[in-house]
Protein backbone atom coordinates (compact mmCIF):
# COMPACT_ATOMS: atom_id res chain seq x y z
CA UNK A 1 0.00 0.00 0.00
CA UNK A 2 1.45 3.25 -0.70
CA UNK A 3 1.88 6.20 1.46
CA UNK A 4 0.49 9.04 1.54
CA UNK A 5 2.01 12.57 2.01
CA UNK A 6 0.71 15.84 2.44
CA UNK A 7 1.60 18.64 -0.39
CA UNK A 8 3.52 20.76 2.40
CA UNK A 9 5.59 17.72 3.20
CA UNK A 10 6.12 16.88 -0.78
CA UNK A 11 9.66 17.62 -2.33
CA UNK A 12 8.65 20.48 -4.83
CA UNK A 13 6.78 22.67 -2.27
CA UNK A 14 9.21 22.21 0.65
CA UNK A 15 12.49 22.68 -1.92
CA UNK A 16 10.23 25.79 -3.64
CA UNK A 17 9.25 27.68 -0.23
CA UNK A 18 12.93 27.24 1.33
CA UNK A 19 14.64 28.31 -2.09
CA UNK A 20 11.99 31.34 -1.71
CA UNK A 21 13.39 32.06 1.51
CA UNK A 22 16.52 32.30 0.52
CA UNK A 23 16.22 34.04 -2.60
CA UNK A 24 13.98 36.89 -0.42
CA UNK A 25 17.25 36.99 2.02
CA UNK A 26 19.84 37.91 -0.81
CA UNK A 27 17.23 39.88 -2.78
CA UNK A 28 17.24 41.97 0.73
CA UNK A 29 20.93 43.12 1.09
CA UNK A 30 21.24 43.29 -2.47
CA UNK A 31 18.20 46.24 -2.10
CA UNK A 32 20.15 47.55 0.57
CA UNK A 33 23.23 47.75 -1.21
CA UNK A 34 21.75 49.64 -4.05
CA UNK A 35 19.65 52.23 -1.41
CA UNK A 36 22.44 52.76 -0.27
CA UNK A 37 24.37 53.66 -3.94
CA UNK A 38 21.29 55.76 -4.86
CA UNK A 39 20.87 57.38 -1.64
CA UNK A 40 16.90 55.83 -1.94
CA UNK A 41 14.50 56.08 -4.43
CA UNK A 42 12.51 58.97 -5.09
CA UNK A 43 8.53 59.38 -3.95
CA UNK A 44 6.35 62.52 -4.96
CA UNK A 45 6.57 64.16 -1.72
CA UNK A 46 7.00 63.70 1.88
CA UNK A 47 2.93 64.22 3.20
CA UNK A 48 1.82 61.22 0.49
CA UNK A 49 4.74 59.22 1.71
CA UNK A 50 4.21 59.42 5.32
CA UNK A 51 -0.08 60.20 5.48
CA UNK A 52 -1.28 59.40 1.96
CA UNK A 53 -1.95 56.40 0.27
CA UNK A 54 1.62 55.78 -0.98
CA UNK A 55 2.94 55.37 2.63
CA UNK A 56 0.48 51.87 2.49
CA UNK A 57 1.62 51.37 -1.28
CA UNK A 58 5.99 51.29 0.05
CA UNK A 59 5.03 49.55 3.65
CA UNK A 60 2.30 46.68 2.54
CA UNK A 61 4.32 44.70 -0.23
CA UNK A 62 6.86 43.64 2.23
CA UNK A 63 4.13 42.73 4.85
CA UNK A 64 2.15 40.87 2.17
CA UNK A 65 5.52 38.76 1.23
CA UNK A 66 5.68 38.30 4.85
CA UNK A 67 2.11 36.92 5.20
CA UNK A 68 2.57 34.87 2.64
CA UNK A 69 5.65 33.32 3.68
CA UNK A 70 5.18 32.72 6.98
CA UNK A 71 1.50 31.17 6.29
CA UNK A 72 3.32 29.09 4.09
CA UNK A 73 5.37 27.78 6.53
CA UNK A 74 2.32 27.30 9.45
CA UNK A 75 0.52 25.06 6.68
CA UNK A 76 3.32 23.11 6.74
CA UNK A 77 3.97 22.94 10.49
CA UNK A 78 -0.18 22.25 10.95
CA UNK A 79 1.36 19.01 8.70
CA UNK A 80 3.94 17.96 10.93
CA UNK A 81 1.90 18.30 13.81
CA UNK A 82 -1.55 16.65 12.52
CA UNK A 83 1.62 13.71 10.97
CA UNK A 84 3.03 12.90 14.33
CA UNK A 85 0.29 10.54 15.78
CA UNK A 86 -0.18 8.55 12.64
CA UNK A 87 4.08 8.33 12.60
CA UNK A 88 4.18 6.76 16.29
CA UNK A 89 0.88 4.40 15.09
CA UNK A 90 2.90 3.63 12.00
CA UNK A 91 5.97 2.69 13.81
CA UNK A 92 4.19 0.95 16.13
CA UNK A 93 3.22 -0.01 20.31
CA UNK A 94 2.08 3.74 20.59
CA UNK A 95 0.42 4.53 23.54
CA UNK A 96 -2.40 6.71 23.38
CA UNK A 97 -1.37 9.63 25.19
CA UNK A 98 1.36 9.33 21.94
CA UNK A 99 -1.37 8.44 19.32
CA UNK A 100 -5.34 8.71 19.79
CA UNK A 101 -5.27 11.42 22.51
CA UNK A 102 -2.80 13.68 20.88
CA UNK A 103 -3.51 16.57 19.30
CA UNK A 104 -0.65 19.47 18.40
CA UNK A 105 -3.01 21.41 15.76
CA UNK A 106 -5.35 23.13 18.33
CA UNK A 107 -3.09 24.38 20.83
CA UNK A 108 -0.87 27.18 20.80
CA UNK A 109 2.45 27.08 19.58
CA UNK A 110 4.41 27.50 22.90
CA UNK A 111 2.35 25.17 24.63
CA UNK A 112 2.93 22.94 21.71
CA UNK A 113 6.58 23.17 21.94
CA UNK A 114 6.57 22.25 25.67
CA UNK A 115 4.14 19.09 25.07
CA UNK A 116 6.42 17.89 22.36
CA UNK A 117 9.11 18.09 23.88
CA UNK A 118 7.87 16.20 26.87
CA UNK A 119 6.80 13.57 24.37
CA UNK A 120 10.66 13.73 22.73
CA UNK A 121 8.69 14.73 19.35
CA UNK A 122 12.24 17.05 18.41
CA UNK A 123 10.90 17.95 14.90
CA UNK A 124 7.36 19.30 16.27
CA UNK A 125 9.24 20.91 18.65
CA UNK A 126 11.18 23.00 16.02
CA UNK A 127 8.54 23.77 13.55
CA UNK A 128 6.59 25.50 16.41
CA UNK A 129 9.66 27.62 17.06
CA UNK A 130 9.60 28.58 13.68
CA UNK A 131 6.08 29.28 13.68
CA UNK A 132 6.57 31.43 16.98
CA UNK A 133 10.17 33.12 15.36
CA UNK A 134 7.76 33.72 12.07
CA UNK A 135 5.51 36.27 14.79
CA UNK A 136 8.17 38.43 14.02
CA UNK A 137 8.74 38.48 10.74
CA UNK A 138 5.66 40.89 9.77
CA UNK A 139 6.04 43.65 12.15
CA UNK A 140 9.40 43.60 11.17
CA UNK A 141 8.77 43.96 7.68
CA UNK A 142 6.15 46.85 8.29
CA UNK A 143 8.95 49.06 9.19
CA UNK A 144 11.25 47.68 5.96
CA UNK A 145 10.69 51.20 4.65
CA UNK A 146 11.50 54.81 5.73
CA UNK A 147 10.92 57.94 4.46
CA UNK A 148 13.71 60.74 4.51
CA UNK A 149 14.33 64.62 3.41
CA UNK A 150 17.64 64.76 2.47
CA UNK A 151 19.69 66.88 0.42
CA UNK A 152 19.32 65.55 -3.22
CA UNK A 153 21.60 67.17 -6.10
CA UNK A 154 19.43 68.65 -8.69
CA UNK A 155 20.51 69.29 -12.36
CA UNK A 156 22.36 72.19 -12.91
CA UNK A 157 20.60 75.45 -13.95
CA UNK A 158 21.15 78.72 -15.95
CA UNK A 159 19.90 81.67 -14.51
CA UNK A 160 20.17 85.48 -14.91
CA UNK A 161 22.52 87.37 -12.95
CA UNK A 162 21.53 91.11 -13.58
CA UNK A 163 24.08 92.58 -11.80
CA UNK A 164 27.92 93.26 -11.27
CA UNK A 165 30.38 95.20 -9.37
CA UNK A 166 30.02 99.23 -10.00
CA UNK A 167 28.80 102.11 -8.16
CA UNK A 168 25.22 103.02 -8.71
CA UNK A 169 24.95 106.81 -10.20
CA UNK A 170 21.95 107.94 -7.63
CA UNK A 171 24.09 106.66 -4.64
CA UNK A 172 23.73 110.04 -3.59
CA UNK A 173 20.26 110.77 -3.37
CA UNK A 174 20.82 108.58 0.31
CA UNK A 175 17.84 106.49 -0.22
CA UNK A 176 19.99 103.13 0.27
CA UNK A 177 21.79 104.64 3.40
CA UNK A 178 18.02 105.81 5.25
CA UNK A 179 16.59 102.64 4.33
CA UNK A 180 19.07 100.25 5.11
CA UNK A 181 19.74 102.30 8.62
CA UNK A 182 16.09 102.34 9.15
CA UNK A 183 15.97 98.15 8.75
CA UNK A 184 18.82 97.97 11.54
CA UNK A 185 16.77 100.08 13.82
CA UNK A 186 13.91 97.99 12.87
CA UNK A 187 15.79 94.68 12.88
CA UNK A 188 17.32 95.37 16.82
CA UNK A 189 13.51 96.34 18.29
CA UNK A 190 11.57 93.33 15.95
CA UNK A 191 13.84 90.51 15.52
CA UNK A 192 14.02 90.89 11.57
CA UNK A 193 16.17 88.66 9.63
CA UNK A 194 18.99 90.20 6.77
CA UNK A 195 17.16 90.52 3.77
CA UNK A 196 18.18 88.57 0.33
CA UNK A 197 21.50 88.61 -0.77
CA UNK A 198 22.81 90.15 2.46
CA UNK A 199 24.42 87.99 5.45
CA UNK A 200 26.25 89.77 7.79
CA UNK A 201 29.62 92.05 6.30
CA UNK A 202 28.55 90.16 3.09
CA UNK A 203 26.75 91.45 0.16
CA UNK A 204 26.26 88.91 -2.60
CA UNK A 205 25.32 90.04 -6.31
CA UNK A 206 21.34 89.52 -6.49
CA UNK A 207 20.26 86.85 -9.00
CA UNK A 208 17.73 84.56 -10.19
CA UNK A 209 16.08 82.11 -7.96
CA UNK A 210 14.17 79.73 -10.05
CA UNK A 211 11.65 79.08 -7.21
CA UNK A 212 9.03 77.69 -10.14
CA UNK A 213 11.67 74.81 -10.83
CA UNK A 214 12.61 73.95 -7.27
CA UNK A 215 10.80 75.69 -4.47
CA UNK A 216 13.08 73.88 -1.45
CA UNK A 217 16.72 73.84 -1.09
CA UNK A 218 20.10 75.29 -2.07
CA UNK A 219 21.29 77.00 -4.60
CA UNK A 220 25.44 77.17 -5.41
CA UNK A 221 27.08 79.44 -8.02
CA UNK A 222 29.92 81.39 -8.46
CA UNK A 223 29.28 85.02 -8.58
CA UNK A 224 30.23 88.58 -7.67
CA UNK A 225 30.38 90.10 -3.89
CA UNK A 226 31.11 92.83 -1.83
CA UNK A 227 32.62 92.39 2.05
CA UNK A 228 32.08 95.22 3.96
CA UNK A 229 34.12 95.06 7.43
CA UNK A 230 33.68 97.56 9.77
CA UNK A 231 37.19 97.92 12.04
CA UNK A 232 35.84 99.00 14.85
CA UNK A 233 37.86 99.76 18.22
CA UNK A 234 37.54 101.99 21.30
CA UNK A 235 39.92 105.40 21.46
CA UNK A 236 42.99 104.87 23.11
CA UNK A 237 42.60 107.41 25.18
CA UNK A 238 39.77 109.57 26.06
CA UNK A 239 38.95 112.09 28.46
CA UNK A 240 35.82 114.78 29.74
CA UNK A 241 36.12 118.21 30.31
CA UNK A 242 33.66 120.71 31.22
CA UNK A 243 33.05 123.64 28.29
CA UNK A 244 34.71 126.48 29.32
CA UNK A 245 30.64 128.24 30.00
CA UNK A 246 30.23 124.87 32.73
CA UNK A 247 27.60 124.20 30.78
CA UNK A 248 28.01 120.55 28.78
CA UNK A 249 30.88 118.46 28.27
CA UNK A 250 33.68 118.01 25.73
CA UNK A 251 34.51 114.27 24.97
CA UNK A 252 38.35 113.53 23.26
CA UNK A 253 39.95 111.37 21.66
CA UNK A 254 42.48 109.74 20.34
CA UNK A 255 43.02 106.33 18.03
CA UNK A 256 45.79 105.67 15.47
CA UNK A 257 46.83 109.27 15.10
CA UNK A 258 42.90 110.59 14.53
CA UNK A 259 41.13 112.55 17.19
CA UNK A 260 37.89 112.95 17.81
CA UNK A 261 36.43 116.18 19.75
CA UNK A 262 32.52 115.87 20.95
CA UNK A 263 30.10 118.78 22.14
CA UNK A 264 27.59 117.52 24.52
CA UNK A 265 25.16 119.52 25.79
CA UNK A 266 23.30 118.70 29.32
CA UNK A 267 19.82 119.01 27.92
CA UNK A 268 19.33 115.38 28.61
CA UNK A 269 21.19 112.66 30.77
CA UNK A 270 21.80 110.54 28.09
CA UNK A 271 23.14 111.50 24.67
CA UNK A 272 24.38 109.64 21.59
CA UNK A 273 25.73 110.05 18.01
CA UNK A 274 28.27 109.78 15.61
CA UNK A 275 30.29 111.66 13.85
CA UNK A 276 34.16 112.27 11.65
CA UNK A 277 37.24 111.68 12.78
CA UNK A 278 40.26 114.23 12.15
CA UNK A 279 43.13 112.82 10.67
CA UNK A 280 46.30 113.76 8.78
CA UNK A 281 46.14 113.83 5.25
CA UNK A 282 42.41 113.33 5.73
CA UNK A 283 39.86 112.76 2.66
CA UNK A 284 36.75 113.77 2.38
CA UNK A 285 34.32 113.77 5.08
CA UNK A 286 32.16 110.59 3.48
CA UNK A 287 35.91 108.37 3.79
CA UNK A 288 36.81 109.36 6.94
CA UNK A 289 36.40 107.23 9.82
CA UNK A 290 33.35 107.39 11.78
CA UNK A 291 32.98 107.79 15.72
CA UNK A 292 30.36 106.55 17.52
CA UNK A 293 29.96 108.65 20.94
CA UNK A 294 27.64 107.23 23.91
CA UNK A 295 27.40 109.59 27.48
CA UNK A 296 25.72 108.69 30.12
CA UNK A 297 25.20 110.90 32.93
CA UNK A 298 22.33 108.96 34.23
CA UNK A 299 24.89 105.73 35.12
CA UNK A 300 24.86 104.62 38.38
CA UNK A 301 28.83 106.00 39.13
CA UNK A 302 29.51 109.41 40.49
CA UNK A 303 31.41 110.87 36.73
CA UNK A 304 29.49 110.30 33.82
CA UNK A 305 29.79 107.16 31.63
CA UNK A 306 30.73 107.86 27.97
CA UNK A 307 32.54 105.47 25.10
CA UNK A 308 33.97 107.07 21.55
CA UNK A 309 34.42 104.12 18.98
CA UNK A 310 36.08 104.51 16.01
CA UNK A 311 35.40 102.86 12.87
CA UNK A 312 37.24 102.63 9.53
CA UNK A 313 35.16 100.84 7.22
CA UNK A 314 36.75 98.88 4.15
CA UNK A 315 35.28 96.98 1.06
CA UNK A 316 36.45 93.95 -0.73
CA UNK A 317 35.74 93.08 -3.96
CA UNK A 318 35.73 89.27 -4.20
CA UNK A 319 34.60 86.58 -6.58
CA UNK A 320 32.91 84.18 -4.23
CA UNK A 321 30.77 80.86 -4.12
CA UNK A 322 27.73 80.88 -2.86
CA UNK A 323 25.02 79.05 -1.17
CA UNK A 324 21.60 80.54 -1.04
CA UNK A 325 18.33 79.29 0.27
CA UNK A 326 15.57 78.84 -2.88
CA UNK A 327 12.50 79.85 -0.66
CA UNK A 328 13.64 82.25 0.80
CA UNK A 329 16.55 84.06 -0.71
CA UNK A 330 18.37 84.13 1.92
CA UNK A 331 22.62 83.94 1.93
CA UNK A 332 23.06 80.72 3.61
CA UNK A 333 27.48 80.85 2.83
CA UNK A 334 29.82 82.71 0.78
CA UNK A 335 33.42 81.50 0.21
CA UNK A 336 35.93 83.55 -1.26
CA UNK A 337 37.61 82.29 -4.80
CA UNK A 338 39.52 85.20 -5.85
CA UNK A 339 39.61 88.89 -6.11
CA UNK A 340 37.90 90.78 -8.62
CA UNK A 341 39.99 92.33 -11.01
CA UNK A 342 37.72 93.59 -13.87
CA UNK A 343 37.53 97.12 -14.46
CA UNK A 344 34.89 99.20 -12.45
CA UNK A 345 34.57 102.57 -11.01
CA UNK A 346 34.39 101.22 -7.25
CA UNK A 347 38.15 100.51 -7.40
CA UNK A 348 39.22 103.16 -10.50
CA UNK A 349 42.38 104.86 -8.97
CA UNK A 350 40.94 108.36 -10.91
CA UNK A 351 37.47 107.77 -9.28
CA UNK A 352 35.23 109.08 -6.33
CA UNK A 353 35.72 106.09 -4.39
CA UNK A 354 39.05 104.89 -5.30
CA UNK A 355 38.42 101.31 -3.90
CA UNK A 356 37.43 103.33 -0.72
CA UNK A 357 34.67 102.17 1.33
CA UNK A 358 32.01 105.01 2.36
CA UNK A 359 31.09 105.44 6.28
CA UNK A 360 27.45 105.88 6.09
CA UNK A 361 27.77 108.27 8.20
CA UNK A 362 28.85 111.25 6.64
CA UNK A 363 27.68 112.62 3.32
CA UNK A 364 28.93 115.13 -0.09
CA UNK A 365 25.78 116.72 0.04
CA UNK A 366 26.15 119.45 -2.63
CA UNK A 367 23.82 119.99 -4.92
CA UNK A 368 21.46 118.04 -3.03
CA UNK A 369 17.98 118.52 -2.25
CA UNK A 370 16.19 118.94 1.01
CA UNK A 371 14.92 115.35 0.28
CA UNK A 372 18.78 114.05 0.69
CA UNK A 373 19.78 115.86 3.33
CA UNK A 374 16.83 114.62 5.19
CA UNK A 375 17.54 110.75 4.80
CA UNK A 376 21.06 111.53 5.62
CA UNK A 377 20.13 112.98 9.08
CA UNK A 378 17.95 110.10 9.47
CA UNK A 379 20.14 107.52 8.53
CA UNK A 380 22.84 108.60 11.21
CA UNK A 381 19.86 108.95 13.84
CA UNK A 382 18.37 105.41 13.30
CA UNK A 383 21.99 103.73 13.36
CA UNK A 384 23.07 105.25 16.24
CA UNK A 385 19.82 104.79 17.74
CA UNK A 386 19.59 100.94 17.00
CA UNK A 387 23.12 101.22 18.43
CA UNK A 388 21.92 102.29 21.86
CA UNK A 389 18.73 100.41 21.89
CA UNK A 390 20.89 97.15 21.59
CA UNK A 391 23.48 98.22 23.76
CA UNK A 392 20.10 98.85 26.60
CA UNK A 393 18.87 95.62 25.93
CA UNK A 394 22.06 93.16 26.35
CA UNK A 395 23.09 91.19 29.44
CA UNK A 396 23.99 94.10 32.20
CA UNK A 397 22.55 97.20 30.64
CA UNK A 398 24.40 99.82 28.48
CA UNK A 399 25.97 100.91 31.51
CA UNK A 400 27.68 96.90 31.97
CA UNK A 401 28.09 97.20 28.23
CA UNK A 402 30.33 100.55 28.05
CA UNK A 403 32.27 99.25 30.91
CA UNK A 404 33.30 96.12 29.28
CA UNK A 405 33.49 97.37 26.32
CA UNK A 406 30.86 95.24 24.79
CA UNK A 407 29.62 97.97 22.45
CA UNK A 408 32.48 97.99 20.44
CA UNK A 409 31.22 94.06 18.83
CA UNK A 410 27.64 95.87 19.16
CA UNK A 411 28.84 98.81 17.18
CA UNK A 412 30.89 96.52 14.69
CA UNK A 413 27.89 94.09 14.25
CA UNK A 414 25.37 96.13 13.42
CA UNK A 415 27.57 98.94 11.25
CA UNK A 416 28.84 96.00 9.42
CA UNK A 417 25.23 94.88 8.42
CA UNK A 418 23.92 98.28 7.74
CA UNK A 419 27.15 98.75 5.42
CA UNK A 420 26.45 95.33 3.75
CA UNK A 421 22.59 96.60 3.07
CA UNK A 422 23.83 100.07 1.58
CA UNK A 423 26.58 98.04 -0.74
CA UNK A 424 23.88 95.45 -1.91
CA UNK A 425 21.77 98.76 -3.21
CA UNK A 426 24.45 101.28 -4.44
CA UNK A 427 27.74 98.75 -4.98
CA UNK A 428 25.78 96.89 -7.75
CA UNK A 429 25.02 98.21 -11.80
CA UNK A 430 22.83 96.33 -14.23
CA UNK A 431 24.73 94.05 -16.46
CA UNK A 432 22.67 90.88 -18.15
CA UNK A 433 24.50 87.78 -18.13
CA UNK A 434 23.73 83.66 -17.04
CA UNK A 435 25.34 82.47 -14.20
CA UNK A 436 25.04 78.57 -13.77
CA UNK A 437 24.16 77.47 -10.49
CA UNK A 438 23.90 73.46 -8.81
CA UNK A 439 20.71 72.84 -6.73
CA UNK A 440 20.46 70.76 -4.07
CA UNK A 441 17.05 70.27 -3.05
CA UNK A 442 15.03 68.52 -0.31
CA UNK A 443 13.63 65.57 -1.35
CA UNK A 444 11.74 62.93 0.13
CA UNK A 445 13.32 59.21 -1.05
CA UNK A 446 12.47 55.71 0.21
CA UNK A 447 15.25 53.97 2.58
CA UNK A 448 15.33 50.66 3.49
CA UNK A 449 16.04 50.67 7.40
CA UNK A 450 19.91 48.84 7.36
CA UNK A 451 19.10 47.60 10.66
CA UNK A 452 15.74 45.39 9.62
CA UNK A 453 16.90 44.82 6.41
CA UNK A 454 19.88 42.81 7.77
CA UNK A 455 17.54 41.10 10.97
CA UNK A 456 15.23 40.11 8.02
CA UNK A 457 17.42 38.64 5.65
CA UNK A 458 19.30 37.14 8.52
CA UNK A 459 15.83 35.14 9.98
CA UNK A 460 15.16 34.30 6.73
CA UNK A 461 18.79 32.18 6.24
CA UNK A 462 17.81 30.92 9.31
CA UNK A 463 14.34 30.08 8.64
CA UNK A 464 15.51 28.18 5.06
CA UNK A 465 18.26 26.30 7.10
CA UNK A 466 16.50 24.94 10.56
CA UNK A 467 13.06 24.49 7.90
CA UNK A 468 15.28 22.17 5.24
CA UNK A 469 16.50 20.32 8.54
CA UNK A 470 12.35 19.90 9.62
CA UNK A 471 11.67 18.90 6.49
CA UNK A 472 15.13 16.33 6.17
CA UNK A 473 14.48 14.79 9.11
CA UNK A 474 10.66 14.55 8.45
CA UNK A 475 11.55 12.78 5.02
CA UNK A 476 13.17 10.29 6.89
CA UNK A 477 10.78 9.51 9.78
CA UNK A 478 8.42 8.88 6.89
CA UNK A 479 10.02 6.71 4.77
CA UNK A 480 10.05 3.44 6.78
CA UNK A 481 6.00 4.26 7.34
CA UNK A 482 2.81 3.55 5.23
CA UNK A 483 0.13 6.03 6.21
CA UNK A 484 -2.59 4.71 3.62
CA UNK A 485 -4.70 8.22 3.29
CA UNK A 486 -3.97 12.17 4.40
CA UNK A 487 -5.28 11.93 8.03
CA UNK A 488 -7.76 15.48 9.02
CA UNK A 489 -11.33 14.67 7.44
CA UNK A 490 -13.78 12.48 8.87
CA UNK A 491 -13.77 10.25 6.23
CA UNK A 492 -10.18 9.32 7.22
CA UNK A 493 -10.74 8.91 10.62
CA UNK A 494 -13.59 6.07 10.03
CA UNK A 495 -11.75 5.24 7.56
CA UNK A 496 -8.44 4.32 10.21
CA UNK A 497 -10.71 2.54 12.47
CA UNK A 498 -13.25 0.47 10.51
CA UNK A 499 -13.64 -2.98 11.55
CA UNK A 500 -11.24 -2.19 14.67
CA UNK A 501 -12.03 -2.68 18.09
CA UNK A 502 -11.59 0.41 19.38
CA UNK A 503 -15.20 0.78 18.99
CA UNK A 504 -16.09 -2.00 21.39
CA UNK A 505 -14.04 0.08 24.38
CA UNK A 506 -15.33 3.37 23.92
CA UNK A 507 -18.89 4.10 24.39
CA UNK A 508 -20.76 6.95 22.55
CA UNK A 509 -21.44 8.72 25.63
CA UNK A 510 -18.05 8.51 26.71
CA UNK A 511 -16.91 12.34 28.20
CA UNK A 512 -13.32 13.28 27.37
CA UNK A 513 -11.74 12.60 31.07
CA UNK A 514 -13.19 9.02 31.14
CA UNK A 515 -11.99 8.32 27.26
CA UNK A 516 -8.70 8.87 28.28
CA UNK A 517 -8.91 6.72 31.38
CA UNK A 518 -10.17 4.11 28.93
CA UNK A 519 -7.48 4.48 26.58
CA UNK A 520 -4.38 5.28 29.04
CA UNK A 521 -2.99 1.20 29.25
CA UNK A 522 -3.91 0.16 25.31
CA UNK A 523 -1.25 0.96 22.17
CA UNK A 524 -1.94 1.13 18.98
CA UNK A 525 -0.13 0.97 15.79
CA UNK A 526 -1.43 1.14 11.90
CA UNK A 527 -1.55 -2.54 9.99
CA UNK A 528 0.51 -2.14 7.13
CA UNK A 529 -1.61 -4.30 5.12
CA UNK A 530 -5.01 -2.95 5.40
CA UNK A 531 -4.05 0.68 6.55
CA UNK A 532 -6.07 0.96 9.64
CA UNK A 533 -5.55 1.54 13.10
CA UNK A 534 -5.35 -1.68 15.12
CA UNK A 535 -5.24 -2.26 18.98
CA UNK A 536 -2.89 -4.24 20.58
CA UNK A 537 -4.76 -7.80 20.94
CA UNK A 538 -5.95 -7.07 17.29
CA UNK A 539 -4.89 -9.23 14.21
CA UNK A 540 -2.22 -7.23 12.78
CA UNK A 541 -1.20 -5.69 15.64
CA UNK A 542 2.43 -7.65 15.99
CA UNK A 543 3.08 -7.28 12.35
CA UNK A 544 3.02 -3.91 11.81
CA UNK A 545 5.90 -2.55 13.77
CA UNK A 546 8.35 -1.25 11.73
CA UNK A 547 10.86 -0.21 14.42
CA UNK A 548 11.17 -1.95 17.83
CA UNK A 549 9.22 -0.40 20.68
CA UNK A 550 12.11 1.44 22.32
CA UNK A 551 13.05 3.44 18.66
CA UNK A 552 10.28 5.36 18.13
CA UNK A 553 10.71 7.81 20.61
CA UNK A 554 12.78 10.60 18.61
CA UNK A 555 13.62 11.15 15.23
CA UNK A 556 16.53 11.84 16.15
CA UNK A 557 17.04 7.81 17.49
CA UNK A 558 15.82 6.83 13.85
CA UNK A 559 18.34 8.50 12.47
CA UNK A 560 21.14 6.72 14.71
CA UNK A 561 19.18 3.66 13.81
CA UNK A 562 19.44 4.27 10.01
CA UNK A 563 23.11 5.15 9.91
CA UNK A 564 24.28 1.71 12.10
CA UNK A 565 22.51 -0.19 9.58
Amino acid sequence: MASQSPVTLRLWFASSLLSFMLVLAVTLEVALHFSKALNGWEVSSAASATNGILHYIYTLPPVAVAMIVISLWAWTDVDIKRMQPYLDLAYGNAPAQRSLLLDYSNKHPIIVTFHAYRHNHFIVVLSSLLVLVGLAVQPLAASLFTVDNIFWDGPDLNVTDPNTLGLAPTFNNMTAFSTAAGFIASGVLYGLKSPNFVNGNWAVAPMEVPREVVSNGTMSGNTTAVQSRGNCKAGDTTTITRTATGVGFILTSRSDGCTANISVPTNSPLQYGVDVAICPNAPSDPFKPAVFWTFNEASSSDTPQFALIYCRPTIALLNVAVQVALQTGDLIDATILSNFTLASNITDPNGLMQGRAMNGVAFDLTNSDIFAQRRAQAAQIALTDAILQKASTSEGGLQNQIQNLGLVSITEGLYELYLSLVAKEIYFVPSESNLQVAIETFQPRVFLVELTTHILASILVLFACLGAVVHVLHSRSRELVVIPRQPGTIASAVAFTARSNIADVIDDNIDERTLTRVLKDKRFRIDKTTGRIVMEGEAGFEDGAVVPIDRHKSVFKLIKMDASR
